[in-house]
């Protein structure tokens, strides 16, 4: 990969570095380094800034729990499956 620009600076590729060890952030490296790409930078700390969450995943994990109970131990992967479905989509109704 050919750098061009302020990317190929000693000190952004010592910076670039330092964030594939995990001693510095994305975030934290696209706020010292991106001035001479405003929007690029803009849009790289947006995203980067974004919070974590598993709700998404916690929501799932509960629908297949309420499927897969102990008097119906033993439903085909297609059956569950069909199932969270209608579950998910009979939630979204009400």
């Amino acid at each position: 990969m050919t750098l061009k620009g302020s990317f190929r600076l000693p000190t952004v590729s010592a910076d670039r570095a330092a964030v594939k060890e995990g001693r510095q952030t994305m975030a934290r490296w696209w706020q010292w380094h991106g001035s001479d790409y405003p929007e690029l930078s803009a849009l790289a700390c947006r995203v980067l800034s974004q919070p974590v969450s598993a709700a998404a995943c916690e929501r799932n994990w509960a629908a297949w729990e309420a499927i897969h109970t102990a008097k119906r131990n033993r439903p085909s992967a297609e059956k569950c499956r069909d199932l969270v479905f209608v579950s998910h989509n009979w939630n979204q109704w009400l």
